[in-house]
This record gives structure tokens, C-alpha cells and sequence, in this order.
């Protein structure tokens, strides 16, 4: 009895596996949606944050200033005008003299959350009616805002965030992070949005309607918390603002991640959504069919191995149907799709180890800083380590 219900948690589990792979399928070779065509577009101010070197950092930038929007502004913020990043955005922004550009030094005292001081900063010194808000290893489409307008102007939705997908693998590190993002993070974004109308938002791509942003109380709000993408999504639904998902992709560019910075992301994050809403957290676990057949063994008895071989053929091929599907440019490297294998086991593997560590830690080092996460992502700082 007892083992015919492990198999049966297992068989549901890998049918969520075939749910995230069909919703992906659907999606992945999905045409955006109208996009807008106006006599008169409005002005919209893109915001990046950027720090150090990202991965592919000129291309994705090159990418914005290539956007075939004709009414737009690019203000980078940054933590020191020494930081390589800005030579980046400053050869970039050479290359592109029509487009009005600005690159500000960002006092990062005023706010515990960094990514969300510098959008503050950038805030008061625009004055466009809508802000887009790029992380710096996004690559975007020249159609990208054009697509986000569509829905901002012909579907009043206040807040529209992109679908992601993950590109530009060259190790094996950033191959895992490849399959996570495309698999994982892609189906649930989906499946909450498309079946459940549920609001998972990440904020790598937010088009953002400055009225709303300043009824809600602007980006200062979101200061003292980590998950400010998830907040924003729920603030600005409380308040009575359309928040939608748009089907356009967008890429981020992921080339030389290592196996221990996959491993300490996936455990920040996991922190995140653990102290965010804890019992679908805690649900997690029943999305990773390996894991439970790890977790299962002593029930399994005589039907471990078999059922762990079907477990792993049938994640596999999932996953190379999302890869070749949403994976245009690395299906045609051969090294990259010959480690898509061992790297979706290894990424359900980690993602084993990754889901017990919120139970034993709250903290985490960022920046130099102790932070505890306290309840909905509160940050408080260490006492014996201030913030710097």
C-alpha cells in the first residue's frame, strides 16, 4: 500500500513535468502579440542597474539602444563611475548618439536593498510616463517594448513583465542554469499565469505605468524587502492595477556560470520563496519526480530502479523538447547539447539539496553584509555586522 503511494506521488510528479513541457511548447514558438503602431508612441524611460561584468554585458546592451521604439531614454545607475560596467555602457552608448542617455552614480546608503535604491535614484531624475526596468543580462528583441506597449495601451494593464528564457550556455554550470530557467522557472511562470491566473512575477523585464508606480508609493517602497519583483506585483494588484504577463521572450545570457554560483543562486532564492509563501514552497518538492525517488527509496523496494530509469528517461527527453524548442542558437553547438543530459540530472539533484537549506538558515551573505530574511522577505542586518 504504502509503496503503490509513493509511485502514485512519483506518476503525479512527472505528470506536472509533462504539464510545464506542454505549456512550454505552446508558448516557446508562440508569435508576440499585436504589437502597437501609433502616429505618437509615448515616451518611456528604460532603467538598468548595473554592476561589474554580466555575461554578453555589450551585446545586451547594444540590444536595448537597437530597439525599433522611436520615444525612448536609457538611465544606467551604478554603484562607482570606476566599475568597469560603465566603459560598457559608455562605448554603447557612443555607438548610438540619438538616443538620450544617462549613466548615475548611485549612493547605495540610503536603502537596504541595492537594485531597488538605484531604481529610486533613476525615478527622480526621470520624467516619462512609463519605465522599463531591465536586469544587465537580459538581451532583448528590437520588437520587445513595442510588444510590452500592446499590452500596456490596448490592454490597460499597468504592469507587464516578459517571459524568460535562458541562452548562451558555455559551461557546464551555466548549461544547468540553462535547464532550470527554461524548464523549471519557465513552466511554473506559465502554468500560474496561463492556468491558475495566479501573479508570479520575476523582474527581469517590467514595463511599469509611472502613476500607478507613484500611487503605490514609487520604488522607495520596496526598499527594506528582497523579493521587491513579487512585491511590486502584489502592491500594485492590492491597489487595483492590471498586472499582466506578455508572450513575447526575452533572453537572459548565462555563458560562464560554475556549479557552486548555480548552487548558491538556486539557494538564495530558494530562501526567498521560502519565507514568501511558505506552504507553496514547501509543495516544491513534488515537482522534482528524481527527488522523490530518492526520497522514496526504502518504500520502492524492488521498483526502485526501474522506476528511477523511466523517471530519468522521461525528464530527459522533456527537457531536450523545451531545449530545442526554446533554444534556437545553442542547439547547434553540439558540446552544449550533449551535456543537456547529465546536466538536467545534476540540476534535479542540487535542486534536492537546494530545498532543505531554507529550514536551517535565514541568512545570507550579500555584498559584504549579513542579512537575515525575516517573514515576506524582510531585510534586517546582522548588529555585529552593520550595512556598509
Amino acid at each position: 500500500m504504502v509503496t503503490t503511494i509513493a509511485i502514485a506521488v512519483i506518476a503525479a510528479s512527472l505528470s506536472c513535468s509533462f504539464l510545464y513541457a506542454t505549456l512550454i511548447l505552446l508558448y516557446a514558438g508562440r508569435a508576440p502579440v499585436r504589437m502597437v503602431n501609433l502616429s505618437s508612441y509615448p515616451k518611456t524611460n528604460v532603467f538598468l542597474t548595473l554592476r561589474s561584468l554580466d555575461d554578453g554585458l555589450e551585446e545586451n546592451l547594444i540590444s536595448v539602444f537597437s530597439l525599433d521604439y522611436p520615444n525612448f531614454d536609457v538611465s544606467f545607475a551604478v554603484d562607482a563611475l570606476d566599475d568597469p560596467c560603465v566603459q560598457v555602457a559608455q562605448r554603447v552608448r557612443a555607438r548610438f548618439p540619438g538616443i538620450r542617455t544617462a549613466i548615475i552614480q548611485v549612493d547605495q546608503t540610503q536603502a537596504h536593498n541595492p537594485k531597488v535604491n538605484k531604481l529610486a535614484c533613476l525615478e527622480g531624475h526621470s520624467d516619462a510616463p512609463l519605465i522599463w526596468v531591465l536586469d544587465s543580462d537580459v538581451r532583448v528583441n528590437p520588437h520587445t517594448l513595442r510588444a510590452l506597449m500592446d499590452e500596456h495601451l490596448d490592454r490597460g494593464a499597468n504592469m507587464v513583465f516578459s517571459l524568460i528564457r535562458c541562452q548562451g550556455a558555455r559551461t557546464f554550470g551555466s548549461v544547468i542554469e540553462m535547464c532550470y530557467v527554461n524548464f523549471f522557472m519557465s513552466g511554473s511562470i506559465l502554468t500560474a499565469w496561463k492556468l491558475f491566473h495566479q501573479r508570479v512575477i520575476v523582474g527581469k523585464s517590467l514595463l511599469i505605468e509611472r502613476k500607478a508606480l507613484d500611487a503605490v508609493g514609487g520604488f522607495m517602497y520596496f526598499a527594506d524587502v528582497l523579493a521587491e519583483d513579487y512585491w511590486l506585483g502584489e502592491t500594485f494588484s492590492r491597489h487595483g492595477f492590471s498586472v499582466r504577463c506578455n508572450d513575447s521572450w526575452i533572453d537572459t545570457i548565462k555563458e560562464t556560470s560554475t556549479l557552486k554560483k548555480y548552487f548558491d543562486r538556486m539557494g538564495r532564492w530558494a530562501k526567498l520563496r521560502f519565507n514568501l509563501v511558505r506552504p507553496v514552497y514547501l509543495l516544491e518538492i513534488f515537482l522534482n519526480p528524481l527527488a522523490l525517488v530518492l526520497l522514496f527509496l526504502p518504500l520502492l523496494k524492488s521498483n526502485a530502479l526501474p522506476l528511477a530509469l523511466i523517471v530519468i528517461f522521461l525528464r530527459v527527453v522533456l527537457e531536450y523538447l523545451v531545449f530545442f524548442a526554446k533554444n534556437d542558437g545553442d542547439c547547434r553547438r553540439p558540446a552544449v547539447v550533449l551535456a543537456i543530459a547529465p546536466a538536467v540530472l545534476a540540476k534535479d539533484f542540487l535542486s534536492l539539496l537546494v530545498y532543505f537549506i531554507p529550514f536551517f538558515s535565514n541568512t545570507l551573505t550579500w555584498r559584504g553584509n549579513t542579512i537575515r530574511i525575516g517573514k515576506k522577505t524582510k531585510i534586517t542586518f546582522n548588529p555585529k555586522n552593520p550595512p556598509l
